[in-house]
């Protein structure tokens, strides 16, 4: 008689967490192998031997840890930890081939309050493909879905592609109502500018205000400007205040701009304004002071993401490990030993909190061994324990102890 044909695991993430583990675990260790005191190793192994070979070849092809853990969350359908990895493999890619270009809190201008960036060119080059990426020795672009955690260029590259995507609105002409009386232009400013917000002419009044300021000279313009921007902001009517942070940005004040966003809670705002007309270094200097913000609301998983682009790989570390996240957290510090990055510290007068500390290193490994060895993987266990820098004599003495005592 025919046999039953067997079919293929083509959805792994519909299994046990614990089974989804091993399975996890067995694609990123390909040369694992069946042992006698562990049976569930051999239903794991079964269960990676019954998956799509496409799916294993795509895994085992990866180019580094980092993509092999993303393409495993691919898989698993797993959307965190597949941005998570993404934003890993590029800050890695980064942070080897433009080492010097690391951001460090110190050269964030704008905390510094020093002003505006002079290296932001807001008419860059086009959003590049991994490849041209790649042979130009940049990192490979992140997709255009992680929207500011990208590189300025490529963020306003993404800005024009959504703009041309639109149909320009149709819109009156806007045409001055003041009469300039005999030349005295700066008696039509004043009586402009006096216009009271209440009135219905009064943004019509303000712009042009500034076309008969530009008429009189640069500085005339730029001075009646920045006054009809911040009139246009204090209305704290939502369109007022678009129009005003656009006419900021347009006179050079970016960093006016992206404080008033940050005043008023708008961080996302602020972030991607500041990607789109500052420089790298200025604008990460603003992530940096969004990441800590969501790190003290409690928002530690978009932290991490932040704090992972931007290359803060200690303070990546401390939130996973502080999540209990300790597979996670080994895993991604294996990844940094992987790619030869070491996390030191920031330059003089900075926090230092970039490099990774080394009970945080302890705890990753030494906790994810002790999961390992109570599912049964002493192997793998001894694995992450070496890497610790402990005996793993010791440590399974250890994991005897505190499983006596219930404190595992």
């Amino acid at each position: 008689p025919a046999t039953k044909p067997t079919l293929a695991l083509t959805t792994p993430h519909l299994l046990s967490p614990r089974d989804s583990f091993l399975l996890k675990l067995a694609l990123l260790h390909p040369d694992l192998a069946p042992s006698e005191d562990s049976a569930l190793l051999a239903s794991t192994l079964r269960l990676r031997a019954a998956m799509p070979a496409q799916l294993i070849k795509q895994v085992a092809h990866s180019s580094s840890l980092a993509e092999r853990c993303r393409c495993i969350a691919k898989i698993f359908g797993d959307v965190w930890e597949d941005r998570f990895w993404s934003v890993v493999s590029y800050a890695l890619q980064a942070a080897k081939m433009r080492p010097q270009e690391r951001f460090r809190p110190q050269e964030c201008t704008l905390c510094a309050g020093t002003g505006v960036a002079t290296d932001c060119d807001v008419t860059g080059g086009e959003f590049s493909d991994s490849k041209a990426g790649q042979a130009d020795g940049k990192a490979a672009a992140l997709h255009p879905s992680f929207d500011i955690l990208v590189d300025g260029s490529q963020a306003r590259a993404i800005e024009r592609a959504r703009m041309a995507s639109y149909k320009p609105p149709l819109s009156p002409a806007r045409t001055a109502e003041a009469l300039v009386l005999l030349g005295e232009r700066h008696a039509a400013l004043e009586q402009l500018l006096a216009t009271p917000d209440t009135y219905s002419s009064f943004v019509q009044d303000s712009l042009m205000a500034c076309v008969i300021a530009a008429s009189v000279s640069p500085a005339c313009y730029h001075s009646t400007t920045k006054t009809v921007a911040n009139r246009l902001i204090t209305t704290n009517v939502p369109s007022h205040v678009s129009q005003g942070l656009q006419m900021l940005t347009l006179i050079g004040h970016h960093r006016d701009a992206v404080l008033f966003l940050q005043a008023s809670n708008r961080w996302l705002d602020a972030a991607w304004h500041a990607r789109l007309t500052m420089g790298d270094a200025e604008a990460d200097g603003m992530l940096f002071a969004w990441a800590d913000l969501l790190q003290q609301r409690g928002d530690r998983f978009a932290a991490i993401e932040v704090f992972a682009r931007l290359g803060e790989f200690g303070k990546v570390a401390d939130l996973l490990v502080g999540l209990e996240l300790f597979d996670l957290a080994a895993l991604f510090l294996a990844a940094l030993d992987e790619a030869g990055i070491v996390a030191a510290p920031a330059l003089a007068g900075s926090s230092g909190e970039a490099c990774v500390l080394p009970e945080t290193r302890q705890a990753a490994f030494q906790n994810f061994g002790f999961f390992l060895f109570g599912l049964g993987l002493p192997s793998l266990a001894d694995l992450y324990w070496t890497k610790a820098g402990e005996s793993p004599e010791h440590m399974r003495d250890m994991y005897t102890i505190q499983k006596q005592t219930g404190l595992l």
